[in-house]
């Protein structure tokens, strides 16, 4: 410890000479630190080493050691590391000097070491490692003259530390078939030149190892000092631009259109965000390394993001303004990642003290609103700007019209258009920013459009549409709330789920209140502007299909199933209502009935799929299914294209598998054959389908033509219908067996219910025609009535498919099939009993058989009651319930006939199997009972049967008992008599003494 003190001394001595003789007052300061800092960390050493001699084995005295000789090194290395690394350069420009020409002496040997051998293979060998060292020697020569013309510059020498390893490879591999070719060579002169020249290669090599090490280590951050160079670099150069536009003198020539470029800046941007919280990691973490390289990715990112910016700034040569600010934003930009790579060093080198991480996230944040401001200011941001301004400050325009009518027809068809407008922009948020601003501005477009439209419907002068433009300002202000979500949706995420609930929900907000003022305006004969809400209502409710695995209410089964009853009831008698009112033009009727039948068939549907879930639960194939959808829907946008589709077609192929894993899992756990090899012969054709629809894709992707697009849109077709088959399959209730004839499986449920939406819209339709119309013709009157039945015939297919899927009801009847078995079974018996014909069944004693019996018995009696208190209050518990009821009877069947087979008596046989029988009817009408009552607490009305039923049972219980217990009794002590006899007939047959008769008749008193 005193040899690292009297350094440590001398050290601090030297610093404070130097900092004495210097004229620069910073310089001066810095070193006088530095020996401050030398001299205390010094000092705590001492201090730490006498407190360790003190206390030799304590682990506390031990950890201040530790410290101190940590604190000595990073005061060291904080003093003269900078000499330190200048030393460690010169020394590796120095070895890189001598390896190049050491390199360069050996390839000129080794060329005419090439005209003196005769070995071929030999000759291309040391050629082609020739050429590699050449390359390496002219890479590292470029290097080293940078460095020579820049020797302070991180850039110069980071590019010597990342050049000089290429060199060590090749050369060696030249030396070694160097040292195999000198065996071989013809000239003495020319060997012993080679073996010359290969000892100074050798060396030099090594020299060159060691050095590009050693300044590997003693490095720093020279990769984050490079980045800030770099950086700095680029700021440099916009500026130069900023200038340049200012004097009108600046041209950017690119390839790139304005479209590709600002949808390049907007991954650019992003990409920055990304590298840049890695870095932000990484220094948190105060690991140089990481940082290091973590500071170079930010660089390259905001070299990619600087020739983005001026691809964009270039591509709009008349807006010189927009290019000022585009590229002074990104200038700024700049200016602030410099701050965090400062930030970073320090949090790194522990400069910032205990602010450094807290500084580290404050220059972040800088750079993300930095990133935000420049993406603020693309071109198509600000043209959505300009979108906003003109939908605020609308001046509106009245169409010209003839009619009343035409008005209204005029303003539904722009409706129509706006809303397609908004569905069209959320499609588009989905495939990249340009075309999310082409379709920000064909809603301004349609949304002006719109509203001149409305006012001509309001000049029109129809007394119910004096507040239509007040409506309308409603429609403003949310189709502007729209396109606001729109712009932060395209300078944020693409990917965050709360811009994107946001747009959705603005853009829902622009449905609600355009279809609120589409009723206003079409209020015109009566019963059309319901009919028409009616019908969209009614389309809105087959969302609920969809089936996402969440409850869509809190109702059970049977309140979801009585609700569909109820609604099935009131829709019959609207049918009627609404058809006979048409008909007597009584319109008034059809305009206070069209909103109810809408209500009524949105509840219906939303009770249905309530039903359909709880019955049949979510598929795991669904999530898939729905990422499938809507990455295929993006393929056959004409606006997708290029990287867009490369991006859909690896989605797809991604859903595609978790489709493969999921069917391949289904099949494993089933033990059906039909269903295993529908499962993995689907997870093959999903396989082969993707296959086909990547192929197309990337096709499309390279030529993007019509026909390219036609087929990129049949094979997706294919794909999703695929999958969807197997979705509705993996829907089915269990013991379902696949199609086999090809025909798309129905879904128990949501199959009617598809089909009630689809009729009762097309209901509606037709009675809103009729009521638009003064008369209607034969075709309108035949189509409203086949629309009536088609409404009818679903609501029956939905009410029957509800009560046949409840839960417990499939247990029910597969119980109620396994009592009529064995009842048959006991039946043949019977037969075989009262025909003389029954044979004993001697595989066990009668008193086992009845031991047995006994115990089934006990079984099902027990059973019963759970089976009663479940068929009346839960469905799910009766289906568990029923199945354990009718598990004893298969045992029981074959124990009754097994006793009677044994019983004597013949009258006894045919009794006990007359009193089985008669328990397993009394059960199968319990379990009937049960069926009926299902679980449903409200289904009193079958609790009489269910207890009648209960009761029977459990007297056929008795009964059988009370009739097991006497012919077995019977059956028992003829058995004895029997067995005497018999004895006796053989004592007869066979000579024997009186003793021994005496001792067998004794033995047998019932002779």
């Amino acid at each position: 410890m005193g040899t690292a003190g009297r350094a440590a001394s001398r050290l601090v001595s030297s610093l404070r000479d130097q900092a004495r003789g210097l004229n620069d007052p910073d310089d001066s300061q810095r070193l006088m630190d530095s020996a401050r800092l030398l001299t205390e960390a010094t000092a705590r050493l001492v201090e730490a080493a006498k407190l360790n001699n003190k206390n030799p084995g304590s682990p506390a005295s031990e950890d201040t050691l530790h410290e101190g000789i940590e604190d000595l090194k990073e005061a060291v290395w904080a003093a003269v590391g900078d000499d330190y690394r200048r030393l460690l350069l010169a020394r590796l420009e120095a070895a890189a000097r001598r390896a190049c020409a050491t390199s360069t002496q050996l390839t000129v040997t080794s060329s005419a070491v090439v005209e003196d051998i005769d070995n071929e293979h030999r000759k291309e060998d040391l050629q082609r490692v020739c050429g590699s060292v050449d390359d390496e020697v002219g890479a590292l020569g470029t290097a080293l003259k940078n460095l020579q013309y820049n020797p302070e510059r991180a850039q110069a020498q980071l590019r010597l530390l990342t050049t000089a390893p290429g060199l060590l490879q090749p050369g060696t591999e030249l030396l070694v078939l160097a040292k195999t070719t000198h065996a071989i060579v013809q000239r003495d002169d020319l060997a012993s030149d080679l073996l010359a020249v290969l000892k100074g290669v050798v060396v030099a090599l090594a020299e060159l190892k060691a050095a590009i090490n050693a300044f590997s280590e003693a490095g720093g951050l020279l990769n984050l000092d490079a980045a800030v160079e770099t950086v700095n670099d680029l700021a440099e150069l916009v500026n130069e631009d900023v200038e340049m536009i200012a004097r009108d003198d600046w041209q950017r020539a690119s390839n790139k259109t304005l479209q590709g470029a600002t949808v390049q800046l907007t991954e650019d941007a992003r990409s920055v965000g990304a590298t840049m919280a890695g870095l932000v990691g990484a220094a948190a973490k105060r690991d140089d390394v990481l940082t290091g390289q973590a500071a170079q990715s930010v660089a390259e990112a905001l070299t990619e993001l600087v020739e983005s910016s001026r691809d964009v700034a270039g591509g709009c040569p008349s807006d010189r303004p927009g290019q000022k600010l585009l590229l002074t934003s990104v200038v700024s930009a700049l200016s602030t990642s410099v701050g965090l790579l400062q930030a970073a060093r320090d949090s790194v080198t522990g400069a910032g003290g205990q602010d450094g991480n807290r500084n580290l996230v404050a220059a972040a944040k800088a750079v993300q609103e930095a990133l935000a401001n420049i993406l603020g200011l693309l071109p198509h941001v600000r043209r959505m700007d300009a979108d906003i301004e003109r939908i605020s400050n609308a001046a509106v325009v009245s169409d010209v019209v003839r009619s009343f009518q035409e008005a209204q027809s005029n303003f539904s068809d722009r409706a129509a258009g706006l809303n397609e407008a908004v569905a069209n922009l959320l499609e588009a948020a989905r495939t990249g920013d340009m075309s999310l601003a082409e379709a920000a501005q064909r809603l301004a477009d349609d949304f002006l459009s719109m509203l001149n439209a409305a006012k001509a419907v309001d000049d029109a002068g129809n007394s119910e549409n004096s507040r239509l433009m007040a409506h309308a300002q409603g429609v403003s202000s949310a189709a502007a709330r729209l396109l606001e979500a729109s712009k932060r949706f395209m300078v944020g995420d693409l990917d965050s789920k709360s811009l994107m609930s946001s747009l959705t929900d603005a853009a829902r907000d622009v449905t609600d209140t355009m279809n609120s003022l589409l009723g206003l305006a079409l209020a015109s004969r009566p019963g059309q502007k319901e009919c028409e809400a009616a019908e969209r209502a009614v389309q809105d409710a087959s969302g609920y299909l969809a089936l996402t695995g969440k409850p869509l209410s809190s109702d059970d089964y049977f309140t979801c199933e009585r609700i569909v009853k109820d609604k099935a009831m009131a829709l019959n008698t609207a049918l009627t209502t609404m058809t006979s009112s048409l008909r007597n033009e009584e319109l008034e009727r059809v305009q206070s009935a069209a909103p109810q039948f809408g209500e009524d068939v949105s509840a219906a549907v939303r009770a249905a799929a309530q039903c359909a879930l709880l019955s049949c639960g979510e598929s795991p194939l669904s999530e898939p299914l729905y990422a499938l959808r809507v990455a295929c829907d993006r393929l056959q946008d004409p606006r997708c294209e290029g990287r867009q589709l490369l991006a859909q077609a690896t989605e797809i192929n991604k859903q595609s598998a978790a489709v493969r894993k999921i069917a391949l899992g289904m099949a494993e756990t089933s033990s059906v054959a039909e269903v295993k090899r529908f499962y993995m012969e689907s997870a093959k054709e999903t396989t082969g389908l993707t296959a086909a629809v990547v192929q197309s894709v990337t096709k499309l992707a390279s030529a993007s033509t019509n026909a390219n697009r036609e087929v990129c849109a049949e094979k997706s077709t294919a794909l999703v219908m695929a999958v969807e088959q197997l979705v509705s399959f993996s829907m089915a209730p269990p013991g379902t067996l696949p199609p086999t004839d090809g025909t798309p499986m129905e879904v128990p449920v949501l199959d009617p219910a598809r089909s009630l939406v689809a009729s009762s819209s097309a209901y509606l339709l037709a009675a809103r025609d009729i009521c638009k119309g003064t008369t209607a013709s034969d075709p309108d009157w035949h189509a409203l009535a086949q629309h009536s039945r088609d409404v009818s015939n679903a609501l029956q297919r939905l009410l029957e498919d509800i009560v046949d899927n409840a839960p417990g009801q499939r247990e029910c009847e597969e119980a109620a099939q396994q009592l009529r078995k064995e009842m048959l079974h006991v039946d043949q018996a019977l037969v075989g009993a009262v025909s003389h014909t029954l044979k004993p069944i001697k595989t066990s004693t009668l008193e086992a058989y009845h031991e047995q019996t006994m115990g089934a018995l006990i079984d099902v009696h027990d059973r019963i009651e759970p089976l009663v208190a479940a068929a009346k209050t839960n469905p799910i518990d009766l289906a568990q319930r029923v199945t354990v009821a009718s598990q004893p009877f298969a045992k029981l069947s074959s124990d009754i006939v097994g006793a009677a087979s044994n019983i004597v008596d013949h009258n006894s046989q045919v009794t006990v199997l007359k009193c089985c029988k008669s328990l397993m009817e009394s059960m199968l009408q319990l379990v009937n009972s049960a069926k009926e009552a299902g679980g449903n607490p409200e289904a009193t009305q079958t609790h009489a049967s269910l207890a009648s039923a209960a009761n029977a049972t459990r007297s056929s219980i008795q009964r059988l008992s009370a009739e097991m217990e006497s012919a077995s009794s019977s059956s028992g002590a003829l058995t004895s008599m029997v067995e005497g006899v018999e004895d006796a007939m053989m004592m007869v047959r066979t000579p024997c003494s009186s003793q021994q008769w005496l001792v067998m008749t004794a033995s047998s008193p019932s002779c």
